[in-house]
């Protein structure tokens, strides 16, 4: 599928509209799959959404070991274990690796202590390929099967989520990106590591950086849910938050003094507010489809003011987020965002901004910018600011303390 769809994508780009000069990967990490010594895969891959647990260090030796316990035969026979940005770039060039932004990131991918403790194999690990790195050239039957030219380079993206970074233009100490797609996250750009509960700190894709993460996942994928249980569907995410912010406006107080209905995605909030389960309460018979959507994105703002409060506890004082993915095409949503925050949002001019963070590896890659933050400075252009009404921003800071209080007293009873 993957093969599948870079192939549908470069032929949309190919038919004498763009002359293709190079070509970066990214995708979704910690996704895995086991392929034999030709990258041919043997078997279904391992997304990055399954929950396996997570190792020492690493995000990715927990799922090696899931798929060697739970696929023995498949695990023996495998020359190599890869994610999914690697596959595509070893199907494209027959050379293979894994992306590693840097020597600093490597324990997070894995390690060789921390795959042998294990028990896993080490030999079937690629070697680290750097972000922004040539991976090879475009190998002569995928260019003659694809109509591209011979001989185009091929350079190393990374996860999904970083090359969001990079094509947000969050490359700099103090920034704040909200990736805001079908998960989410809140990422903040500093120079020195961070530790607590809440946040993940990671290594960020420009060195020098740390990258400190509140994460809520699942929380574009909720709300595409609701569509799907409520018989919408077919309506457009813009005419449905029209209808929120609306419905809102007319019962003002009314709304914030509620009995309900509420509706908490978790059972708790530990590192991630976890969306895969929740619980609609006080839902009475005068409740209709209005008011679900509004308790299901009244939820979803509780966890971004909830992810904002970390930050600025462990000291961010950014005044403005910049924020990208699906959720950023939404222009009533990203007004919402900036009144739940309170300071500006700042919406790029391509919301999809990993394919920026792409063209940012490739440009550097070719020697057009000496780094990726170059690049990124170098490319990334914002398109929309966005400032938080005052009467909406009060209005949600009621909103979080009833909000909270409610879930206290469910939290008693659950």
């Amino acid at each position: 599928m993957w093969v599948r769809a870079l192939e549908e994508g470069v032929g949309r780009v190919m038919p004498g509209r763009y002359a293709i000069e190079g070509i970066a990967v990214s995708g979704h990490g910690p996704t895995l799959v086991l392929v034999d010594e030709e990258c041919a895969p043997l078997g279904p891959a391992l997304m990055w959404s399954a929950r396996t647990g997570r190792g020492e260090g690493s995000y990715y030796v927990s799922r090696m070991a899931y798929l060697a316990r739970e696929f023995p035969g498949v695990y023996r026979r495998a020359r190599w274990v890869m994610g999914a940005p690697e596959f595509l770039c070893a199907c494209l060039t027959g050379r293979v690796g894994m992306i590693s932004p840097s020597a600093a990131f490597d324990g997070v991918v894995w390690s060789e202590d921390e795959v042998r403790g294990a028990g896993l194999v080490w030999e079937k690990c690629p070697p680290f390929v750097r972000s922004g790195e040539r991976w090879g050239v475009v190998r002569g039957e995928v260019a003659a099967r694809w109509g591209l030219p011979s001989g185009v380079p091929v350079y190393a993206g990374g996860t999904d989520f970083f090359m969001a970074l990079l094509g947000c233009g969050v490359v700099t100490e103090g920034e704040v990106c909200d990736r805001a797609g079908t998960s989410e996250g809140l990422n903040w750009a500093v120079r020195e590591s961070v530790a607590g509960e809440g946040v993940r700190c990671l290594p960020h894709v420009v060195e020098g950086l740390w990258n400190v993460g509140v994460v809520f996942g699942f929380s574009g994928r909720m709300f595409e849910w609701f569509r799907g249980l409520s018989g919408q569907g077919g309506r457009g995410y813009v005419e449905m938050m029209e209808e929120i912010r609306g419905f809102w406006e007319r019962e003002g107080e009314g709304w914030l003094g509620r009995r309900g209905p509420f509706f908490f995605p978790a059972g708790h909030r530990g590192e991630v507010w976890d969306f895969t389960h929740g619980v609609f309460w006080g839902f009475g018979v005068e409740h209709g489809r209005v008011e679900m959507a509004a308790a299901v994105v009244e939820a979803l703002g509780m966890a971004v003011q909830d992810a904002w409060g970390v930050l600025r506890r462990y000291g961010c004082g950014a005044d403005r987020v910049v924020m990208c993915g699906g959720q950023a095409k939404n222009g009533v949503w990203v007004q919402v965002r900036a009144d739940m925050l309170g300071v500006r949002v700042v919406v790029p001019a391509v919301r999809d901004a990993e394919l920026v963070g792409d063209a940012c590896c490739a440009w550097k890659g070719a020697g057009m910018f000496g780094s990726l933050a170059e690049a990124a400075k170098g490319l990334v252009r914002y398109e929309a600011e966005v400032v938080p009404d005052e009467r909406w921003r009060a209005w949600w800071e009621e909103a979080g303390r009833r909000y909270g209080e409610e879930w206290e007293r469910v939290r008693r009873v659950l």
